[in-house]
């Protein structure tokens, strides 16, 4: 007796194969078929089997009703404006990087929905800036609404201390912060994405904790530039125009070295007499990567163009960026390192005020059952570890 196939619109098909960024090649091996006849179902010569269409759904991480749907969602479109490493070349979305997007939406549009229900009023993203705004003064104003004082940042112990506080400070500001992994540094280093209610800002793990707390201000900056705001708060993707970038650039740079916070004597600009020794100490002491210090000696007229770009190309060269380590990490630390308080937070009071199941919690937070009393556990106890190496 022959297996039952379905009928599905073949456009749907090609869609959620492409917004997945996912190859015929991955498709055709997922589901056990050539990649001839991957081809002929999405050009509507053959038919699916209920149980190919399974595979399918579970390979685009897609419901399989979708499949189902006269017209092609529209709910989704792939997105490739990010910060990525200088000098790299565009590269297409990864399969990994569009599934870290869409669950990102996919989360808030969850927070939006279980934050009413459990008594949590989402907080607007109210402040707001423009490219002819000075983004020093942005940044002076940005630091005491965030109130981290220049005392306390030099009092950090580590750079998990450092990067765990601005992130917690910036999600107080009404933000979702998530962090993508099995992410190409060199693909995605962040990106963000503006919304009236819970903005979204997506960080690579991959990347080092300096790096990653650099990347949190830049995008921070796109979420006050709005780019784009429309009337109805559908999101924005960070503009990746050259303006903006500098811009942002700028800002995070002063947002975490603010003026009169380094003191540079020296004159040496040659890289064979320059000051390596002083310009990591610097940068020690506030937790931010040197670079970040040299941009800030160009800020401060202490470096011209030429200078910094010889200083920094020499840079790169004798440190040059590593991926963070990716050692074993327990559950509930990768959990509350992954998803953010503000989310992980939403989730577990809609399950003890019995809006969802236990089972629902482990679906939303992607971790078996068991876990789910330890994350608990370590969110309550302020134990919100960081994923990834020092610089």
């Amino acid at each position: 007796m022959a297996t039952p196939q379905v009928t599905v619109n073949p456009k749907t098909l090609q869609w959620a194969r492409k917004t997945a960024s996912a190859s015929e090649e991955q498709a055709a091996r997922k589901v056990g078929v050539s990649v001839e006849r991957i081809r002929a179902w999405e050009s509507g010569e053959e038919k699916p089997t209920v149980a190919q269409l399974r595979h399918l759904a579970d390979l685009y991480k897609r419901p399989l009703a979708l499949f189902l749907l006269d017209e092609v969602p529209k709910d989704f479109t792939v997105m490739k404006a990010f910060r990525r490493l200088p000098e790299k070349e565009d590269l297409d979305l990864s399969f990994q990087l569009a599934g870290h997007l869409r669950h990102a939406l996919q989360r808030r549009d969850l927070a939006l929905e279980l934050a009413p229900d459990v008594g949590i009023e989402p907080r607007p993203f109210k402040p707001k800036a423009t490219l002819s705004d000075d983004p020093t003064k942005v940044a002076s104003k940005l630091r005491e609404l965030l109130g981290i004082s220049l005392k306390q940042q030099q009092n950090w112990a580590d750079d998990y201390e450092a990067f765990r506080s601005w992130r917690q400070a910036i999600e107080a500001l009404g933000v979702l912060t998530f962090q993508a992994s099995h992410v190409e540094v060199e693909e995605m280093r962040g990106v963000s994405l503006f919304y009236d209610l819970f903005s979204v800002v997506l960080l690579n793990v991959a990347d080092a904790v300096r790096g990653r707390i650099f990347t949190l201000a830049h995008e921070l900056g796109h979420l006050l530039l709005r780019n784009a705001a429309t009337k109805d708060s559908s999101a924005t993707l960070a503009d990746p125009d050259v303006a903006h970038e500098v811009w942002c650039n700028q800002f995070a740079g002063a947002l975490l070295v603010p003026a009169g916070s380094i003191s540079w004597t020296s004159e040496e600009t040659d890289p064979d007499s320059f000051d390596w020794g002083e310009l990591r100490a610097q940068a020690n002491r506030l937790k931010v990567s040197r670079e970040v210090i040299l941009r800030r000696l160009l800020a401060a007229s202490k470096l011209s163009q030429k200078e910094y770009k010889v200083l920094r190309r020499e840079l790169h060269a004798r440190y040059p960026i590593k991926a963070s380590a990716g050692g074993p990490v327990a559950q509930d630390v990768m959990v509350l390192s992954r998803l953010g308080i503000p989310f992980v937070r939403t989730v577990l009071a809609a399950y003890r005020q019995e809006k969802i199941t236990l089972s629902d919690v482990a679906d939303y937070l992607d971790v078996r059952v068991k876990y789910v009393p330890r994350i608990e556990q370590r969110m309550l106890s302020g134990q919100y570890e960081v994923e990834g190496t020092e610089a």
